[in-house]
This record gives C-alpha cells, structure tokens and sequence, in this order.
C-alpha cells in the first residue's frame, strides 16, 4: 500500500511544473481583444484590405502593419502575482518586404514617441537602429524592465524572443508592451506570454 503514495510522489517530482500565464488572450484566439494599439486580427485585417483573407500569412496572430512616420505597438495590462521575476514570450513572423528606418532619432527616447501607460513616464530609453522592443512596467511604482531585439530580415520563419527581467514589486497592475519602429511591411504576432520564475 505505500508503493502507491510513494509512486505518486514520485511522478509529481518528474512532471515539470507550469508557469501560470499572465496575460489575457496571448494567442489571440479571441482576436484582438484584451489588447490595445495598433494589432489587428485577421478578420479585422482582412476588411481593410481585400487582398489579405486569401493570404496565410495574415490568417492567424495579431497583424501589425507598419508605419513609416511613427512607432506601432501593442500592450496589455495585466495582474501580477506574489513573483517579482516575469518571462516575456514572443512568437512572430516579419514580412519578407519589411523595411525599418535607418535614422537614429527614430530610435531615441523612444518611450516618448509609442505612448503607453506607465512607459511615459519613463526616463529616456534609446536603442539601436533596426531594433524592436518589449518591456514590462509596474504601475504602481512605474518601475520595470525592458529589452530590444532584433528580427531576421527577408523570411517570414516563425521568430521566437524571451526575455527575463530583473526583479520588479510583486502583484499588482502591470502593462506589457511590444513595440516597432516606423517602416513598411507587416509584422504578424503568433503569440505573447508573461509568466512568473
């Protein structure tokens, strides 16, 4: 009788243990609801432009096109938890004719230039020509942490970014954004995830 409970034992120390997801719709099964900014779903995207319901490239995510006189972004508020450790997850695709602005002032003081709550209020953020961004912020004390990357340019392959932040307050409002710098072509969004660590 105790091979039983020690077997349960056992096998509950094998199972990986799952980080609870944080965000709201990060799959965008539900479109783009519980987001806000300039994503669209493909239903959306499909009605601005004809041409597109007939693309799998624009058939799934939230569909980013891009600006060539201002950063686009999404974001999303959300509750922490009782970690002050939180994993971005980006899964996306770019355009093969995606195309960034190559002037270095688009790429200064950038949080003044995509204005989403709580980043505003941040000291100035600078990063390099070509580079996307992401970033969790803590309204509470508007403390948080951010990163840039870079895409594969000319293939539109799934891409795949994690970052893991410093420690920020646990609990609480949160606004997760990702932004893009002006350009053209499209980004597609397959998926976000914030979970703790």
């Amino acid at each position: 009788m105790r091979i039983l409970p020690l077997a349960l034992i056992i096998l509950a120390c094998t199972v990986p243990l799952q980080a609870d997801e944080l965000l709201q719709n990060g799959d965008f099964t539900d479109g783009s609801s519980h987001w806000k900014g300039d994503g669209k779903s493909p239903s959306d995207y499909a009605n601005d432009n004809p041409s597109a319901s007939s693309d799998p490239f624009t058939s799934k995510g939230l569909i980013v096109q891009l600006d060539p006189n201002r950063w686009t972004k999404v974001s999303q508020v959300f509750k922490g938890n009782n970690s002050a450790l939180y994993v971005f997850t980006i899964n996306y695709m770019v355009s093969p004719d995606l195309s960034l602005s190559q002037k270095p002032d688009d790429y200064k003081n950038i949080t003044d230039k995509f204005r989403v709550e709580g980043f505003d209020q941040w000291s100035r953020v600078d990063i390099g020509v070509g580079q996307f961004f992401d970033g969790i912020v803590d309204l509470g004390n508007l403390r948080g942490f951010y990163e840039k990357f870079s895409q594969k340019l000319g293939k539109s392959e799934i891409q795949k970014f994690v970052d893991v932040g410093p420690p920020i307050a646990p609990g609480g409002d949160k606004v997760v954004a990702v932004a893009f710098p002006p350009g053209t072509g499209t980004v597609v969004i397959l998926n976000i995830s914030v979970t703790s660590k």
